[in-house]
C-alpha cells in the first residue's frame, strides 16, 4: 500500500488490515528523492524528520494502545 492511501484510512480500516501481523515494513521513499537531486539535498535532515514523523503516526495509527518498535 502506499502511504497517502494508509492516511487515507480509518483506524478501523487500518486494524482490519493489519491485524494478525507480527511485523510491518514501512519504505519511504522522500530522502532518498530529495537526496538524489543536486537543487534538493540540501533538504535531506528535514527529509528525514518529516519521514520520522509520518512512521510515527503511521504507527500511532496502526497499533492503538499497543507498544511498539522502530529500529534504527
Amino acid at each position: 500500500m502506499q502511504n497517502d492511501d494508509i492516511k487515507s484510512l480509518k483506524k478501523a480500516e487500518l486494524r482490519d488490515i493489519f491485524t494478525g501481523r507480527q511485523t510491518i515494513y514501512v519504505y519511504r521513499n522522500q530522502v532518498d528523492a530529495r537526496g538524489d537531486k543536486a537543487n534538493t539535498e540540501n533538504e535531506v535532515f528535514v527529509a528525514c524528520e518529516e519521514a520520522v514523523a509520518e512512521i510515527m503516526e503511521l504507527t500511532r495509527r496502526i497499533s492503538g494502545d499497543k507498544k511498539f518498535f522502530i529500529p534504527s
